[in-house]
């Protein structure tokens, strides 16, 4: 059986990985086709701890000593929750099963580089004419004129200014995901530095005015500012092979 993954962001890399793992007595190769020219949601460090388990077993990236850490992950022991109620919350994960920070431009590379796969870097408009495959998992997120494929999700927030201070914080071994008057802020803990998102919704707060409180409550200057669609696809197939997934999916 041969299996094709379209792109090579967040979620192409992991349907890449996991098929390469779990079906590795049924499956003979995985192609991943990509274009290098279009880049990668830079979103997306926090994972669950499946995903770190399945990067140790396919990629052998380990955490200590520090040059096996070749794609620069920092621990997740949990999740805090800060400013949701009177007090903050806190979900642990257990001693044995805990999760890591990802920088998704270098996971992406490391799996390109991998050698456990073969890459064609290369756009493809129709791929069931054009990629010779078993299966097609289509993770290249969506595109600008294809509303009628997927139905709206009820989401406060649509918008996301992102961020970075610069240094390794140590006291920081978890995500953090902060209440606000706009919405929410992700906080993530990186090798030199620690990233944040300030979400919320341009239909009621000015972006200025995000920008503004973004800096007085984290000292942090917006970098780049995204706005997004909540969506879920009408439907998981596509043609006769094709399976959408990651972003363009949901």
């Amino acid at each position: 059986m041969k299996v094709a993954v379209l792109g090579s962001g967040l979620g192409g890399c992991i349907t890449a990985l996991h098929y390469y793992f779990h079906g590795r007595d049924h499956i003979d190769e995985i192609e991943i086709i990509h274009d290098s020219s279009t880049p990668i949601q830079p979103v997306g460090q926090g994972t669950t701890p499946d995903i770190t388990e399945l990067v140790f077993e396919t990629l052998n990236n380990h955490r200590y000593p520090k040059k096996n850490n070749f794609l620069n992950t920092t621990i997740k022991i949990g999740v805090e929750y800060e400013n949701w109620s009177k007090e903050n919350l806190f979900h642990h994960l257990s001693l044995t099963n805990t999760a890591c920070h990802y920088d998704p431009a270098e996971l992406s590379q490391a799996v390109l580089r991998s050698g456990l796969f073969k890459v064609n870097d290369k756009v493809i408009k129709q791929a069931e004419e054009e990629v010779d495959a078993d299966i097609i998992f289509d993770c290249r997120g969506r595109e600008l004129n294809d509303d009628h494929k997927y139905q709206t999700l009820t989401n406060p927030i649509n918008s996301v200014l992102l961020g970075k201070k610069a240094g390794h914080d140590p006291s920081l071994l978890w995500t953090k995901c902060v209440a606000t008057p706009d919405g929410w802020c992700f906080v993530i803990p990186n090798i030199d530095s620690t990233s944040y998102g300030y979400l919320y919704n341009n239909s009621i707060t000015d972006s200025d005015i995000a920008k503004s409180n973004f800096k007085e409550l984290f000292d942090v200057e917006s970098s780049n500012q995204l706005h997004f669609k909540n969506y879920l696809a009408k439907s998981i197939w596509t043609g006769e092979r094709t399976i959408l997934n990651g972003n363009k999916f949901a």
